[in-house]
Formats: structure tokens, sequence, C-alpha cells
């Protein structure tokens, strides 16, 4: 196993004057920075490192991204450490999640092709196969944490194959059949632009009483039977008889979009100790 470069000459990188703050939180915060002689933009994170167990923690994550390089992983450049403070310099990208794209639809009445829920379905299956397979679970996928070109963290976890899996609200081994529940839902709400148990006016234990208890809502906007089938699936409450993702990439529907030229493969973006991660893909999806 080969370790993040490290950064030699930090001055390269140079914070831009107007709008460079891009997030900010617990973790730290995010600003875009370019190199000073290509003039290539990258976003470079900052964390704060007070203790050894914060600075081991960074160097986790940063250690974590160089690991899991691949055309699903957003780049890491490298890191850098400056008094109290760890710096990771990785790849920019732009625009904007799925649920901008559900928001965007439902203003303008529109609704996303049986062929675009496809894209999506295979998408979300191939950047979950490639988590899965490491033994790593989001625990937070939605609409809002999966990104065309950029966007926020959701949540990982790092587990062992042979142990069970952290425990769910449900109370239920949480696996990677968890996250196949949550792509259920994703799904649903694209293609249907509404929640598939819940309304927004519901107080939040309601909601959660409707997600463990209730039935999916008809569908109106998705008509595909194989596309219905594959939805109800992972949203039944019985989680060793939903789909894997690699169960979903064999779908010919899912085969068929993997073979067109405008296929986009989703990238992953992950923060320290493997708890978070967030999806984007390399370019724009045309709606």
């Amino acid at each position: 196993m080969s370790i993040v470069p490290r950064i030699e000459n930090p001055s390269q990188y140079i914070k831009k004057n107007v709008g460079t703050n891009i997030g900010k939180g617990s973790f730290g915060s995010a600003i875009i920075v370019f190199d000073k002689d290509s003039g290539q933009e990258f976003v470079r994170k900052k964390m704060i490192v007070m203790t050894a167990e914060q600075r081991d923690a960074a160097m986790n994550e940063a250690q974590m991204m160089w690991d899991l390089r691949s055309e699903y992983v957003v780049e890491i450049i490298g890191y850098y450490e400056c008094k109290s403070h760890f710096y990771i310099i990785m790849e920019r990208c732009l625009n904007g999640d799925l649920q901008r794209v559900i928001n965007l639809m439902k203003d303008l009445k529109a609704k996303p092709t049986q062929e675009k829920i496809w894209q999506i379905v295979g998408q979300v299956s191939l950047a979950c196969f490639h988590l899965h397979s490491r033994n790593i679970i989001h625990r937070d996928l939605k609409p809002s944490n999966i990104f065309l070109t950029s966007g926020d963290f959701g949540i990982v976890k790092k587990i062992d194959s042979d142990k069970s899996g952290a425990s769910t609200i449900a109370g239920t081994s949480y696996n990677a059949a968890a996250d196949m529940f949550s792509v259920g839902i994703c799904l649903f709400e694209y293609g249907e632009l509404h929640h598939p148990f819940i309304t927004n006016d519901m107080p939040a234990l309601e909601q959660l009483r409707a997600i463990i208890n209730n039935q999916p809502k008809p569908f109106q906007n998705i008509t595909s039977p194989n596309l219905q089938q594959l939805i109800l699936n992972l949203l039944q409450k019985d989680p060793s008889r939903r789909y894997s993702a690699q169960q979903i990439l064999q779908f010919d529907e899912v085969k068929t979009q993997m073979s067109n030229k405008h296929w986009l493969s989703f990238r992953l973006m992950l923060r320290k100790n493997m708890k978070y991660v967030y999806l984007i893909s390399e370019t724009k999806m045309n709606y």
C-alpha cells in the first residue's frame, strides 16, 4: 500500500479572492485555491488538529481517499501540515446534487424518463458496489448526497465482514442492505418527485414510524414494470431479500445504460475515520 503524498511546497496553492469559501462545519473549512503555475482550481480543506488523535483522524481521511482512488473517487493531490492545522488539497468538482434536479423538475412540472431513472439506478449501484466490495457502508444515501459535480458529505462506516453491522433506527443490523434500502428511496424520489413513505410536514417521530411500518406510495410516473419491481424489492422491510449493488449491475437495462457513450460514472469523496462520503459524477447529466 502506497502512502498519500505530502505536499512539499504548499505556497504553490493560492487562495482566490472572491467566493472562495465553499464549506464550513465541525470538520473545519474548505476553500477554493488555484495552482499559481497552471491556474487550475482545487479545493483546500483545513482541519484543526490540536491532539494526536485529531491528527491521526485527519491523516486517516487523507490516506483513505488515496487508498480508494479510482474513477469513482475524487482525486486527492496530497496533504500538508502547518502548526495546529492539517490541509488536504483535492480535485475541485462543480454543479449540484440530485435533490436540486428533483426540485427543478418539480418547479418545471417535468418528470424524468424511464431511461434517465435507469441511468441513476446503474450509477448509484456502481458507486455503492465500489464501497460495499471494500466493506464500507455509506449510511446516509439520499438525493442531497448524490452529487453530479459537487456537494456535501454523507456518512460511511467501515465494517468487518465477519461481524454484525452497526444498529439501525429499526433495530436491525446495519450492513450493505441498509444502503440499498436508501438507494430505493432515492430512486423513488427521483422518479416520483416525492418520498415513498413520508411528507415534509410530518413530525420527525411520525416520519420514522412511517418509514418502518408503511408500504411505499403507489407509482405514478415510474411505469416500467422492471423498474417498479426493482424499487419495491429495495424498499421491502426484510433486508436479506433486497438486491445487492452487484446484482443490480446485472440487470439488462443497467448494462444497456453502461454501454452508452454518455454513461456517467460516479466518484466518491471520503472524510476522516471513514465516516463521511459524497458521490459526484464526472460530467453533467442532460435533463
